[in-house]
């Protein structure tokens, strides 16, 4: 399996949304799209949203709709966020002056991330002033969420090595498959390659469920 045995990563390119969506008049609607268009993570702590419940996440205005009404139901405004950074951002809004002291939130559409801030573990570190002022006003190594970070790098590992050995076992009972001439035997074989590869699966979507990740190779 070739994957990072980390969902936490920042973009490393700026994003271009893939998504062009008719105009709706309520911003909610677009929700089910953003999870698509950020690979079901959060944009600003990357925390996916695997295991969480649907009312952990939700739809976060990057320029804030009390201060740019315009914008409410604006697709390239809208971005998925979890309730956790979308309660910290709230409607701030830098003026020209914090604009030029780089007190900014950053976003993967208009920024470069990983120029920003990068984690390290469960811990997000500040590569810039801007990423500074993020990691502190959104509170992103809060203890509750840097343990819930903790456990589900844990859970990973966890999966990860499992998903090893079972894969081991699926491969040597392939080999003695192909290689068993007994019909008995080759039916006990095959029941217990069926029982592996379906443990094999449910491993997988668990991974998938943990990283939002999709890019696994058997």
């Amino acid at each position: 399996m070739t994957t990072a045995n980390t969902p936490f990563v920042y973009p490393r390119n700026i994003h271009k949304r893939k998504h062009a969506p008719p105009v709706y008049l309520d911003y909610r609607r677009y929700k089910s799209i953003l999870k698509d268009e950020f690979d079901n993570k959060c944009v600003y702590c990357r925390i996916p949203d695997g295991f969480m419940s649907p009312t952990a996440f939700g739809v976060d205005h990057y320029k804030p709709k009390k201060k740019f009404h315009s914008l409410e139901c604006t697709y390239s405004n809208l971005y998925y966020c979890c309730s956790a950074c979308n309660s910290r951002k709230g409607d701030y809004w830098p003026n020209s002056t914090q604009v030029r002291a780089g007190m900014i939130v950053v976003n993967p559409c208009d920024h470069l991330m990983s120029d920003h801030v990068a984690y390290y573990g469960s811990s997000v570190r500040a590569k810039s002033y801007s990423g500074k002022f993020m990691v502190e006003y959104l509170d992103l190594n809060e203890t509750d969420r840097q343990e819930y970070r903790r456990d589900l790098l844990t859970a990973i590992g966890q999966a990860m090595e499992g998903y090893k050995r079972v894969r081991a076992t699926v491969r040597v009972l392939n080999k003695r498959l192909q290689k068993e001439r007994d019909e008995t035997v080759r039916d006990e074989y095959a029941r217990e390659l069926e029982n592996h590869s379906t443990k094999l699966n449910q491993i997988k979507g668990a991974l998938f469920r943990l990283t939002a990740d999709r890019q696994f190779k058997v």
